[in-house]
């Protein structure tokens, strides 16, 4: 040994007494070695600090890689979310066109319907002419009819002629009376026969217009699906450009691919 070290027991506790760290104290200062406890100490400092500093970036690594993993989840789940919207609005314009095949296929038959309504009034403007000829024949003859019963009351009621004074015979006044009778009778018979044609005319007439009146309704069926079509077009044409906008995103996705590729350096 090159350093010898004597320790009395008189009033001191046994060395071997005491604890792990005071014995190695003791032992230190003897030799004069604290120099290893003190770069002990220090190489416990350092690695508690290493340790300190590998643990931050360890958790800063697994923070970046979760970050990474949920930016290639927002990313997965817009171009998801862009296919399901493309998918979706993809089926609406088949169905809004299927509609405008259906609204086209029933605008045809209604018009066919419309054709045929159309053949069977087709004599609309002859009876229109007739039923008018109709009413100034019978005005006519009422007219007529008037001036002839007037005339018979004339001769009925009048002995004398008005105008000239002289009288009037009764075989020229039976006369005069026979034929305005007669000629009244057959203006009656003739007015009774014309409002018999007014009265075919007529419900000929209003079988026209319940006619006329279906054609009508027809008619704006079509125009409403014509509007209907008109507006389903444009639903298309807007779904189309969102269509072409979900399809641009889905390709592009340039801020979310940003973020990526900084977190990946970072």
């Amino acid at each position: 040994f090159t350093q010898v070290v004597i320790l009395g027991s008189a009033s001191f506790v046994p060395f071997m007494q005491l604890t792990a760290s005071d014995r190695r104290a003791i032992i230190e200062d003897l030799l004069d070695i604290q120099i290893f406890s003190s770069m002990n100490n220090l190489v416990k400092d350092k690695m508690s600090v290493i340790k300190d500093k590998k643990s931050k970036i360890q958790y800063d690594m697994d923070l970046t890689a979760e970050k990474i993993n949920l930016q290639k989840q927002n990313i997965e789940e817009h171009k998801k979310y862009n296919d399901s919207e493309i998918e979706k609005k993809q089926k609406e314009i088949f169905d809004s066109e299927h509609q405008i095949q259906k609204l086209n296929k029933d605008i045809i038959l209604i018009q066919k319907h419309i054709d045929v309504l159309q053949n069977k009034i087709s004599d609309y403007n002859i009876t229109q002419k007739k039923s008018s000829k109709l009413l100034q024949l019978e005005a006519k003859l009422e007219s007529n009819l008037k001036k002839v019963e007037k005339d018979i009351k004339f001769y009925e009621e009048n002995d004398n002629c008005p105008t000239c004074k002289q009288q009037l015979e009764d075989k020229f006044k039976n006369k005069q009376i026979d034929e305005r009778k007669e000629k009244s009778s057959e203006i009656t018979s003739g007015i009774s026969d014309i409002g018999k044609e007014i009265v075919k005319i007529n419900q000929r007439l209003e079988e026209i217009k319940k006619v006329n009146t279906s054609i009508s309704q027809h008619n704006n069926e079509i125009v409403k699906h014509n509007s209907t079509i008109t507006a389903v077009n444009s639903y298309i044409v807007k779904l189309n450009k969102e269509i072409k906008e979900l399809s641009n995103k889905k390709d592009n996705l340039e801020d979310e691919n940003i973020k990526l590729k900084e977190l990946k350096i970072n």
